[in-house]
């Protein structure tokens, strides 16, 4: 999808002027947030999607009244307390502002980081066009959209080597969500021997401090909605959510009865609010959804990023601290997304920094496309991502998930025959 000519039609870098990349940044900026905003829009459900109640309540202050983790996610919503107390509007109104302000910030950030790795205007293209924006502008009352923007800064803040600003970055970040936990890790193994000590600590006692902070203003609020201890919560959704989502035979309990009113199987089990678990019978549709998702979400820059790792494996784990957090981040978030949770679009969307961010950097570097293939590659691309909003229909039936889910398939295999005919031989840049 990337694309360098000289003259003669070999390659060669080329980087815009000062002009040219103000341009292009203001141009991507603006047709991508006109996209995802008017699409978003379009996808209705913006204050009807699951959870988003909860959000609702907090930033209309009854914090008191909601159940974990939800509570957590404190500081989306009081921006949008604020919001309505200085600017008189309702809360709906106050979420809406948050989220154009949300959506241009990380659209900005991206644009400005792939435009200094000198992205091409097909490069610029291809990550502009995802349907991601659009899905996660739709669901501005969640804290997905403000806690990626402030991700987005703190990308930036990497980018620029302020690793001391990065560090501190994570108070903020776990005042908004608790997942922020895989950030400080993965931040430890990016920058592992090229950050300073110092930083580390500081890294470490921003996210007490955001935690401690979190803790103080849920506290004698609701537990979670199986009254379980809040570490056994969390290490039991994983086996759940990957017998569902990926094995497809979906988990019972007493309190939790989504797929089936009766198991096929089940055996007591007291915890917290769970006094019995059990299994329905095996479903394909799930995960034909699961995988389809996974395929689509970020059209095909999975498979570009597949084919780098292959190709060149040893120019993807680089010496940049900034492209080393997206890559261990992006992976492991991609990767545990059907464990996590029922919202599988939301949860692949967390490895956002990886396709959106590093992919794109390291294709820039690295490759070199022949440009005919490389528009073919874009366009295909374009309709994979865009077969994402397919998925926002609940009422797909099997058929019609595994006929998509196919033709997914199919895409991905045409593109990997055009990644191998159109890539110039040699184009590897060693770090």
């Amino acid at each position: 999808m990337e694309q360098n000519l000289d003259r003669k039609g070999d390659s060669a870098p080329q980087h815009p002027t000062g002009g040219l990349r103000v341009r292009r940044w203001a141009l991507f900026v603006a047709s991508a947030a006109a996209l995802s905003m008017a699409m978003g829009y379009g996808l209705g459900r913006m204050f009807t999607q699951p959870d988003v109640a909860w959000y609702v309540k907090i930033a209309q202050g009854e914090t008191g009244k909601v159940l974990q983790p939800f509570a957590s996610r404190q500081m989306g919503p009081l921006v949008c307390q604020a919001l309505m107390g200085v600017l008189h509007i309702s809360v709906y109104s106050a979420f809406v502002v948050e989220g154009v302000a949300a959506i241009l910030v990380l659209l900005g950030i991206v644009g400005l980081l792939l435009l200094r790795a000198n992205a091409n205007a097909i490069m610029l293209a291809a990550v502009g066009g995802l349907t991601f924006w659009s899905m996660l502008f739709n669901g501005l009352a969640l804290p997905d959209l403000w806690f990626s923007a402030m991700l987005g800064v703190f990308l930036l803040l990497l980018e620029r080597k302020h690793f001391l600003a990065s560090a501190l970055m994570l108070f903020p970040l776990f005042f908004s969500r608790e997942s922020t936990l895989l950030v400080l890790i993965c931040l430890l193994v990016a920058g592992w021997r090229r950050m300073p000590r110092v930083d580390y600590a500081v890294a470490a006692i921003a996210s007490i401090a955001g935690m401690g902070v979190v803790k103080a203003l849920t506290a004698g609020g609701l537990s979670n909605s199986d009254q379980m201890s809040p570490i056994i919560y969390m290490a039991g959704k994983v086996p759940w959510n990957f017998t569902t989502n990926v094995l497809g035979i979906p988990m019972w309990s007493n309190a939790l009865q989504g797929h089936c009113a009766t198991p096929m199987w089940q055996t007591s089990l007291h915890i917290g609010g769970m006094r019995s678990i059990g299994i329905c019978g095996f479903d394909p549709a799930i995960p034909a959804w699961t995988f389809g998702v996974a395929l689509s979400s970020f059209g095909l820059l999975p498979l570009l990023f597949v084919y780098l790792w292959r190709n060149l494996p040893h120019s993807i784990w680089s010496k940049d601290v900034l492209l080393r957090f997206c890559l261990v981040c992006g992976v492991i978030s991609f990767l545990l997304a059907p464990t996590l949770g029922a919202a599988v679009p939301r949860l692949f969307g967390y490895s956002w920094p990886l396709f959106a961010v590093a992919v794109p950097m390291l294709a820039v570097k690295h490759l070199t496309m022949n440009p005919r293939i490389a528009v073919a590659l874009l366009v295909l691309h374009l309709a994979v991502a865009w077969s994402a909003v397919l998925y926002t229909v609940d009422t797909l039936e099997l058929a019609a998930r595994v006929a998509l889910l196919l033709a997914l398939a199919g895409a991905y295999a045409l593109g990997w025959f055009l990644l191998r005919k159109g890539t110039v031989e040699g184009t590897a840049i060693a770090d």
